[in-house]
């Protein structure tokens, strides 16, 4: 096992929640992984800024994330899985990302605090939201999900702490039954559903059933919601 420069403190460790064997913990600008619950430790990331957090997947052990610190453009905000590295900064202000947390049964999704406050972002998102409604431009040092309240907690620099309400969708990505040919000519048509049964459905246009005849390219996404919204 080697945790590298040995002068050089553990800032975040982290246990993956569907996984205890694997645990990741930063020191400096590397990230250590084990997977054999803390007995071997191999170096799985090193960047150009110092590792501020780390977040990992509910479901997969092996997807993970981590915010840095620095006041570029770039580089603030990483995804690791399969082997690959993401940088998934985007739009997030200049300034470092200093915690990031991942809520559980959703589609990836992410809150990051940062010196400027409160961002979020999801599998289905392209870029980084706001997420600082009631709360002044503020530096969040940490964030926390309480899942028996549905409230996201955020410790702030001198300002206290501030809670919001966070939705707690439990429900997976819906699957899509496709019936006719991906390929089709002029005059043909193809029939898209949804394998589940929700109480509402929303795809594109505003069509609100189970199913749409779809006589045109495109893409075509499905939003459903269960009985708790």
């Amino acid at each position: 096992s080697s945790f590298g420069d040995s002068k050089t403190n553990i800032i975040s460790i982290i246990v993956a929640p569907s996984d205890s064997n694997v645990i990741y913990a930063s020191k400096g600008r590397e990230l250590f992984r084990t997977t054999d619950g803390g007995d071997n430790w191999t170096k799985y990331f090193s960047g150009s800024y110092y590792i501020t957090d780390i977040a990992v997947d509910y479901e997969n052990p092996f997807r993970v994330w981590i915010t840095a610190s620095n006041y570029t453009s770039s580089k603030k905000v990483f995804e690791l899985i399969g082997g690959e590295t993401r940088d998934i900064t985007g739009s997030l202000p200049r300034v470092p990302a200093n915690t990031i947390v991942c809520q559980n049964a959703t589609e990836g999704k992410l809150f990051v605090g940062t010196d400027l406050g409160v961002y979020y972002r999801d599998d289905f998102m392209d870029d980084w939201l706001p997420f600082n409604q009631g709360m002044p431009n503020i530096v969040i040092q940490e964030l926390e999900i309480q899942y028996n309240t549905g409230k996201l907690i955020a410790a702030t620099f001198s300002r206290g702490l501030w809670s919001t309400d966070i939705s707690q969708c439990r429900i997976g990505r819906p699957k899509l039954i496709v019936s006719g040919e991906l390929d089709f000519c002029k005059g043909d048509s193809v029939l898209i559903a949804a394998a589940g049964d929700y109480n509402n459905y929303l795809w594109p246009g505003g069509e609100a059933g189970k199913s749409i005849t779809v006589k045109s390219s495109g893409v075509y996404a499905l939003a459903v919601k269960d009985a708790d919204g």
